[in-house]
């Protein structure tokens, strides 16, 4: 089971977001598996936030589908370059399903600037 969630972290981690140019969408998705089983993560909690000063700004909150995707986690209004982090809070998602989790929360943090969007975060 830890070397499972061992590959989860990491794989979420060192997961390179994959650009595409799809002009009219969300410029920001995420998906999310679970490793153990092999299926889409649903109401796992996805948290965007911004740098600002010293401190985080949450620029939105999301949970995952049946599917493990959220298609829409940025937030509507125009993209700018930042630092930028996405938060997915699996604690709760191994609790719910009665599983121990050696990580309570999953952080990915951009090289500044962000790439240019749109971005998909595919972590499995």
């Amino acid at each position: 089971m830890k070397k499972s969630l061992t590959a989860l972290a990491l794989t979420t981690l060192l997961a390179v977001p994959a650009v595409t140019f799809a002009a009219s969408k969300n410029p920001l998705s995420v998906h999310v598996l679970n490793q153990q089983t092999g299926l889409p993560a649903s109401e796992v909690e996805v948290m965007l936030e911004q740098k600002q000063g010293e401190s985080w700004k949450v620029l939105n909150t999301a949970n995952t589908n049946q599917q493990g995707r959220i298609d829409a986690l940025w937030p509507a209004k125009p993209f700018e370059a930042g630092d930028y982090r996405v938060i997915f809070k699996t604690g709760h998602y191994f609790a719910a399903h009665q599983q121990q989790s050696f990580f309570p929360e999953i952080r990915w943090s951009s090289i500044s600037p962000i790439p240019r969007p749109p971005i998909t975060f595919r972590c499995c």
